[in-house]
């Protein structure tokens, strides 16, 4: 290495995480390019997690309200009545009350608008877009994010009950008669009148996905629910940064009434 990188190095080594690439002893001159790698390796990750969400409903759409003998799968999966199992549990992804299909619309249309407008608008008025500051931010924040999702496509997938939609009709020492599914049903299960079906160790109906949760899928939205609290609350803060920044004067109190209820204020002429 001649005088003038060594020089240039240098001067990289001043530079936030470079240092931790470019100045160890062992001045490993692929690293910063590992790291790249890295995100770019974080990226694809979130990118397949987003097409596993899509997948199923694309399908559906494609051939859930097609008839069996018309889908040509009853040949690739053995016999019709396989094909018919297919479209039943291709059906009960597919939230069917109002208030399931707005919340999952929310969580797949709305949430990502959201996180796409901190990342690229809200982030960027303190760390430039595509940054070294920026990317070191951004990638945690979209790993968190690719948790949220992933953890929820299970949960919609494997369901409360696993993926037996039914519970066995028999007869148990411990089971209960649901007079409402008409079957015997375990003990700790109780029966959701939006799923009409009898939930393992149900805990409560889910509108972000139209599923109930329960004994297979409750570790799922634990895990999706624990990462989202965490994304929410690193946001918020950048949210009130940012919010503060654009008011004159920052964030008082006599101003906390008209960020929360924007409409009275604008009612009254305060904007």
């Amino acid at each position: 290495m001649n005088s003038s990188d060594r020089k240039f190095e240098n001067e990289l080594c001043k530079v936030g995480v470079l240092r931790l690439f470019l100045c160890s002893p062992i001045h490993f001159k692929r690293s910063f390019s590992l790291y790249l790698f890295g995100i770019f390796c974080l990226s694809l990750l979130t990118l397949l997690a987003l097409l596993q969400l899509f997948r199923r409903f694309v399908f559906f759409v494609g051939f859930g309200q097609v008839p069996c003998a018309e889908m040509k799968l009853s040949t690739l999966l053995g016999n019709e009545e396989d094909c018919q199992g297919l479209q039943h549990r291709l059906w009960r992804l597919v939230p069917q009350q109002t208030q399931d299909i707005i919340a999952t619309g929310i969580l797949l249309i709305f949430l990502p608008l959201w996180y796409f407008l901190h990342f690229f608008v809200i982030l960027p008025t303190w760390y430039p877009a595509f940054g070294e500051a920026w990317v070191i931010r951004a990638v945690p924040y979209a790993f968190f994010i690719f948790n949220i999702y992933i953890n929820w496509s299970f949960m919609v997938y494997h369901g409360p009950n696993g993926r037996n939609t039914v519970l066995p009709n028999v007869v148990t020492p411990g089971f209960k008669f649901c007079h409402h599914c008409q079957t015997n049903a375990p003990p700790r299960s109780h029966h959701c009148p939006v799923c009409n079906v009898c939930i393992l160790k149900r805990d409560h109906h889910n509108s972000f996905g139209g599923v109930c949760v329960g004994h297979f899928n409750h570790r799922y939205f634990i895990a999706a629910i624990l990462h989202f609290w965490l994304i929410s609350l690193i946001f918020l803060s950048y949210s009130i940064s940012f919010v503060s920044l654009q008011l004159e004067g920052g964030i008082t109190v006599g101003r906390l009434w008209q960020i929360f209820i924007p409409h009275v204020a604008f009612a009254f002429r305060y904007f």
